[in-house]
């Protein structure tokens, strides 16, 4: 009976090494597959290691949408700055008709102009993700409004960017004012 009873005792805590050990790893699946779920998707998103891989490319330009005043204390190497009022009607005050509405045509051409921002480039925008209010896709979406196919925004912005070991200077570089023509606004849906 001693033995059964030992047999048995054994049985019992193999078998529960084992199951613990299988619901060990479902949870680690599924802990894994959590952690996917906080990463965005799509088409005008993009990981910072892909953003790394683009810094001193002359076809890339970096645009950091948090602004001259974020930038100072740092943003990506090479990397302009600017914020989304500078491509918005600002005239008047806020709540006012127009207000905060994307420039028509030709002003934002002169804009986007100045700032170097082309459509043979890709355009890669930086924001601040955690306590910021959406800059770059305000941005994105004004670059897609004026017809810019190679726009994207960084999944976790100037943070993830930072914590991946992004090269970084203080200020933002100065622009290389381009010439933009023949702008048509689309809205994108």
């Amino acid at each position: 009976m001693r033995k059964i009873t030992k047999w048995l005792c054994s049985v019992l805590l193999v078998a529960a090494i084992g199951l613990t050990g299988c619901g060990q790893k479902q949870k680690t699946e599924s802990t894994a597959e959590k952690s996917n779920e906080n990463h965005f998707v799509g088409e005008w998103i993009v990981e910072p290691e892909y953003a790394i891989s683009k810094v001193g490319d002359e076809n890339t330009l970096f645009v950091d949408g948090r602004g001259e005043k974020k930038a100072i204390l740092g943003t990506v190497k090479g990397a302009i700055a600017t914020v989304w009022q500078d491509w918005s009607i600002t005239e008047g005050k806020q709540g006012d008709e127009k207000w905060g509405c994307i420039q028509e045509p030709e002003q934002l051409e002169e804009t986007l102009g100045n700032l170097g921002i082309t459509k043979d480039k890709e355009i890669i925008l930086i924001g601040e993700t955690l306590d910021g209010w959406g800059d770059d896709a305000r941005l994105l979406w004004e670059l897609r409004a004026a017809g810019y196919e190679d726009v994207k925004m960084v999944d976790g912005g100037w943070k993830a960017l930072k914590d991946s070991g992004i090269k970084t200077q203080f200020l933002a570089s100065k622009p290389e004012p381009a010439e933009v023509k023949s702008m048509k606004l689309i809205i994108p849906m």
